[in-house]
This record gives structure tokens, C-alpha cells and sequence, in this order.
């Protein structure tokens, strides 16, 4: 067939605690039936999102930006009887025009030289804790893997650090 399958949500409200943004809830009926198999045949961006989410997966961490996302693939996880992990959308870095930094919108690519400067920037952006000046990228990640803290990361999208 080369018709689109669509999972109908009717008056569905979806609710679940975001490890980053807290509590979140979406009424299905405000996102609309969404594709679960598209024309040409291929599996729909949500079905497989949530069939690979819940699957034995604990947690998944993604960008805010996919956040409006997540409750149409909670929904399916019920449904389909898989387990749903806990999720937690980080901010969006924004470049100075307010979109976010991506190829799509043609963002300068990190430099590859420089990747202690650039997970430094990204460290700070995340809202952690200054690190004790690491010297390297092992150095790095021996400082900052310990001091992690999720409750620093901020729950809104913002400009980039310079790196």
C-alpha cells in the first residue's frame, strides 16, 4: 500500500519527569495522529525512536529541541507494552542569531586541533563546576567524569561559549 499508517491519540494526555526540564505533560490531541509507517514503507521517526528507547534502556539524554517529541514515543512505549526509560533533554546551544548551532544552519565546525578547548566549552555551557585547569583530554575526563552534576545543567537553550 502507499498509504501512511497513523496512531490515532485522540484525547490522550502523556506525562513524565524530565531529568533536566521536571515534570512534563502533553495532550495528545494538540500534537495530532502521527505517522507510524510512512508511504514509501519505512518505519516512522517515533515508532522507531520508541521501540529503540524500550528496549532495556535506562536513560536517554538528548537535545531540548527533541523534547516536543518524546510524549507521541512515550505514548507508543505504552501501547506497544515496552518499557519507558527516563529521559532528560540538555539546552540547545544557540548561535547569535538564536537558532541553533547545527550544519543545517551552516555553524562553523569545532575545531578538531583543539578538543580540550572545546570540551571546556562545553562543560561550562552544561553549567558544571570549574575544573582544576586539566593540562589534557584524559586529564579532562579523570576531573570532570566525578564532578558531574545533573542538577547544574540548565533547563534553557542559550548562546554557545567561545571555545
Amino acid at each position: 500500500t502507499d498509504e501512511a499508517w497513523r496512531v490515532e491519540t485522540g484525547a490522550q494526555t502523556v506525562a513524565f519527569d524530565d531529568l533536566v526540564r521536571g515534570p512534563q505533560q502533553t495532550a495528545l490531541g494538540e500534537v495530532g495522529d502521527f505517522v507510524v509507517r510512512r508511504r514509501d514503507g519505512l518505519v516512522g521517526y517515533h515508532l522507531a525512536c520508541a521501540v529503540d528507547d524500550g528496549e532495556g534502556i535506562a536513560e536517554v539524554v538528548r537535545g531540548a529541541d527533541l523534547l516536543a517529541g518524546t510524549a507521541p514515543q512515550v505514548f507508543l512505549q505504552l501501547l506497544l507494552g515496552l518499557d519507558t526509560p527516563r529521559y532528560g533533554h540538555l539546552p540547545v546551544a544557540l548561535g547569535a542569531d538564536g537558532r541553533k548551532l547545527s550544519k543545517q544552519n551552516l555553524a562553523p565546525a569545532l575545531d578538531e586541533d583543539r578538543p580540550l578547548a572545546q570540551l571546556l566549552a562545553a562543560w561550562a555551557f552544561l553549567g558544571q563546576p570549574p575544573l582544576a585547569r586539566p593540562d589534557s583530554v584524559t586529564a579532562f575526563w579523570a576531573q570532570a567524569l566525578p564532578s558531574w552534576d545533573l542538577a547544574r545543567v540548565p533547563r534553557e537553550d542559550a548562546p554557545a561559549p567561545a571555545a
